[in-house]
């Protein structure tokens, strides 16, 4: 037999497997096998290790009811395709969260716990349809334990804390935000419902949902009790997602609080509705982000915080009326929340300071400098900026916010004209800077060192006004051509 006629007959045999009309009957009850090694599939005699996806009849109305015992959980797996948007597959979870399949396969499954799940089939036209559920037992390890408290700031927990079940307490609620992993394929970011989590200390404590579904609700998941327990069940599988958890009487008064995935070197838009009431979003970084645009509506403000929900850890605020001259602005630390206490937030971000021109000085610009960590103990407090404008003289105004000059701690304080210095002092402990300090050049460097030790950080607002001089210089100039042509 030739190669041709072999292919023409694998193509024949595969075509005519894969048009078998498939049929399932009203509604079906699965419990899992005595062997649980051992999977479920329909149709009978399909499995996922084929290279086809078997075909149904039009006209099916079908449900598959599995039962899943305390202290297990299922896998579920679906690959389904239809031309015809009448007919439908859904899934519902132990909790009634509705999942309706567009067109799915076995690299986005889901993780299903007692007492279990149904799945709904309705079909008025012929489409493609492979089911696989597998039964597995939850281990009973003793759980990690973390505690937070009011007032302290929110706690960044990376996907793989939850390989070993992690308990979170409080001394009132926990509050969880959820936020997809800084590389999000499409095959990874579904893959977050492999961490489940349970409204109580331990692993058979009440489930109430997944890491996937807190993220697309858009809010805060909060405990009933004093505890939330989390665990994957793919130890070692590491998304690279993150759980933000606190205690929930830090965040109670916001209506909506969310999180925001925006990493380095992207530009990502986002929107805080404070319609119903003073709303918030949360972004973890490990690297800087930058404001560059912000659209304030209906007599919204908006506060941002470093950490702590607290005054030392209030960094700005912004209204209607008072932006333009405040933007761009760094903001380096790990975790940023924006607060909108009524109206709408649109805002736009970036991880690039070359593209939000972060260094470049205009004419009455404000801002900020300050430690990652402000208001915080921390031996990571260091930072280095400089600002700059070339043929142009600006009068420089510094606030000295708080300049952590604890131990050896140093501030350094840079002025130059055109590459000339006008100043440059370096403070410390047995040196305090002035709490305003007001130079003349078009190149500022603010540098600050712990030298390792610990400190509360620093912060520098500043604002560049062009130099009256330079003014009437430019409008010399004016005169001058005016005069020539004139």
């Amino acid at each position: 037999m030739s190669l041709f006629q072999s292919f023409t007959c694998f193509f024949l045999l595969f075509h005519s497997i894969a048009a078998v009309l498939n049929n399932c009957t009203g509604t079906l009850t699965i419990d899992h096998p005595a062997n649980l090694n051992d999977s479920y599939y329909w149709p009978t005699g399909w499995t996922d290790f084929q290279n086809y996806v078997p075909q149904f009849s039009a006209g099916q109305n079908c449900v598959w009811k599995f039962n899943v015992p305390k202290g297990m959980y299922a896998y579920f797996g679906a690959s389904f395709t239809s031309s015809d948007s009448t007919t439908t597959l859904k899934m519902t979870d132990s909790i009634g969260v509705v999942t309706i399949f567009n067109e799915s396969d076995f690299n986005h499954p889901f993780f299903l716990v007692d007492p279990g799940f149904s799945v709904e089939l309705h079909s008025t036209a012929i489409g493609y349809l492979g089911i696989r559920v597998a039964w597995f037992e939850i281990p009973q390890t003793a759980s990690n334990v973390i505690t937070v408290a009011p007032n302290d700031a929110a706690l960044a927990l990376i996907g793989d804390t939850f390989n070993n079940p992690t308990t979170i307490q409080s001394q009132s609620r926990v509050s969880l935000v959820s936020i997809k992993p800084k590389q999000a394929f499409n095959d990874n970011v579904p893959a977050m419902r492999l961490t489940l989590i349970c409204d109580g200390p331990t692993v058979n404590s009440t489930f109430i949902g997944n890491l996937w579904q807190v993220m697309t609700s858009g809010n805060q998941l909060v405990s009933t009790g004093h505890s939330l327990t989390l665990y994957s069940v793919w130890p070692g599988k590491d998304l690279g997602n993150v759980a933000i958890v606190q205690d929930y009487s830090n965040v109670k008064q916001f209506s909506s609080y969310t999180g925001i995935s925006c990493y380095l070197n992207t530009e990502c838009q986002f929107q805080i509705d404070a319609s119903n009431g003073t709303s918030a979003a949360i972004r973890y970084s490990e690297s800087p982000q930058y404001l560059i645009s912000m659209g304030l509506f209906y007599s919204a403000s908006i506060s941002v915080y470093s950490g702590a929900l607290t005054t030392n850890q209030l960094i700005s605020s912004y209204s209607e009326n008072l932006t333009h001259n405040r933007i761009p602005q760094e903001f380096s630390g790990r975790l940023t929340t924006y607060t909108v206490d009524k109206g709408f937030a649109a805002l736009e971000l970036t991880g690039r300071s070359d593209y939000s021109k972060w260094s470049t000085i205009f004419d009455g610009r404000q801002g900020i400098v300050f430690s990652k960590n402000l208001g915080v103990s921390s031996s990571d407090q260091e930072f280095s900026e400089t600002f700059s404008r070339k043929d142009s003289s600006f009068n420089i105004s510094l606030t000295v916010v708080d300049a952590g000059l604890t131990g050896a701690a140093t501030l350094q304080i840079t002025v130059l004209q055109d590459k000339t210095t006008v100043s440059d002092i370096t403070y410390s402990a047995r040196k305090l800077p002035d709490n305003k300090i007001a130079l003349t050049g078009n190149q500022l460097s603010v540098t600050y060192r712990n030298q390792g030790s610990e400190t509360k950080g620093c912060r520098l607002d500043f604002e560049f006004r062009m130099n009256g001089n330079a003014l009437a210089g430019i409008f010399a100039v004016f005169l001058t051509i005016f005069y020539h042509f004139f």
